[in-house]
C-alpha cells in the first residue's frame, strides 16, 4: 500500500513542476540583431576607367576660304575622342534609414584624345591638309550623391553637380611637300555640369566592411568656350596662312566616363537598416 502512496506522490510533483516554472523569471539572454554598417562619415579612394567625347567647333582658318581649285574641301567641325583616366575621390557621407546622400569632389588624370583631318588637292599635284587634335587632360567634379540602400551592404545612386576640365587643342596647316608649315597648340581650363548613377558595395563578405567596390558612368557637359591660338608657324612663303599670327577657335565639349573604384570609409558608428 505504502509503495502505491509514494509512487502517487512523484507523480503530482512532477506533473505539477511546469505549472511552478512559470512562476520563475527566465534566465535566458534576450537575443538581439546586430547592428547593420554605417554608410556615415567621410570616405576617400582611388578610381579609373576609360572615356569617350566629342569636341564640336567651328574652324575659322579652314582651307575651304584660302584654297578653291579644283574644289574647296570640307571645314572642320569637331571630332571624336577617346581614352584612359585615373584619378582619385572624397567625400562625406550622411544615412538616414535606407537613404544615404552626401557630397564627393573627384580629380582624373586622363589622356582621352581625338584627331580630324581634311584634304584638298590644289595645282601641280600638292595636296593640301588641315589637322585639328583635342586632348582632355584632367577632369573635375563637385557632385551631390542621394542612393538607396537594396542591402544594408549594397547603394544604388545617382549624382549630379559642377565640373571642370582642361584640355590642349591644336591646329596644323600643311601639304604633301611640308607636312607642317603652321602649326598652333593652346591649353585651356572649360568649365560646367556632371551627372550620372552608380552601384557601390561594402565587402563585409571578405571582412572588409569598411573598404567598397563602386562602378558608376558621368557624363561631363561643358560651356561653349574660346581657345586663342597666339602663336604661328614658321611662316613659309608659299603657306596660305604664312601670314597669321594666330586665330580662335570657338569648342563645344561633352565627355562620357565608365570608371571603378576603391573607396575607404571611416565610418563613425553603426547603422540601423
Amino acid at each position: 500500500m505504502r509503495k502505491y502512496s509514494l509512487m502517487a506522490g512523484v507523480a503530482a510533483v512532477v506533473f505539477a513542476a511546469p505549472a511552478f516554472a512559470g512562476d520563475f523569471p527566465s534566465k535566458s539572454m534576450p537575443v538581439t540583431a546586430a547592428p547593420d554598417p554605417s554608410w556615415t562619415g567621410f570616405y576617400i579612394g582611388v578610381n579609373g576607367g576609360y572615356g569617350w567625347g566629342k569636341d564640336g567647333f567651328d574652324s575659322p582658318l579652314d582651307l575651304s576660304t584660302t584654297i578653291t581649285s579644283p574644289s574647296p574641301p570640307t571645314a572642320i567641325s569637331g571630332l571624336s575622342a577617346k581614352g584612359t583616366l585615373f584619378g582619385g575621390h572624397a567625400g562625406y557621407n550622411w544615412q538616414g534609414g535606407r537613404w544615404v546622400g552626401g557630397l564627393e569632389a573627384d580629380l582624373d588624370w586622363a589622356n582621352i584624345r581625338g584627331t580630324a583631318n581634311r584634304f584638298a588637292d590644289t595645282f601641280d599635284g600638292i595636296t593640301f591638309i588641315q589637322g585639328n587634335s583635342t586632348k582632355f587632360d584632367a577632369l573635375g567634379t563637385l557632385r551631390a550623391r542621394l542612393g538607396l540602400l537594396v542591402t544594408p551592404d549594397l547603394l544604388v545612386y545617382g549624382t549630379g553637380g559642377g565640373a571642370a576640365g582642361h584640355t590642349t587643342s591644336s591646329a596644323t596647316f600643311g601639304n604633301n611637300l611640308f607636312p607642317i608649315f603652321e602649326s598652333f597648340t593652346a591649353g585651356q581650363t572649360q568649365f560646367g555640369w556632371s551627372a550620372g548613377a552608380g552601384v557601390e558595395g561594402k565587402l563585409t563578405a571578405l571582412g572588409l566592411s569598411n573598404l567598397t567596390l563602386r562602378v558608376e558612368y558621368l557624363h561631363y557637359g561643358f560651356l561653349t568656350a574660346s581657345t586663342p591660338f597666339v602663336t604661328g608657324g614658321n611662316g613659309i612663303a608659299f603657306s596660305p596662312f604664312s601670314s597669321l599670327s594666330g586665330f580662335t577657335l570657338n569648342h563645344q565639349m561633352n565627355v562620357d566616363v565608365v570608371r571603378a573604384g576603391l573607396t575607404w570609409q571611416f565610418t563613425s558608428a553603426p547603422g540601423r537598416y
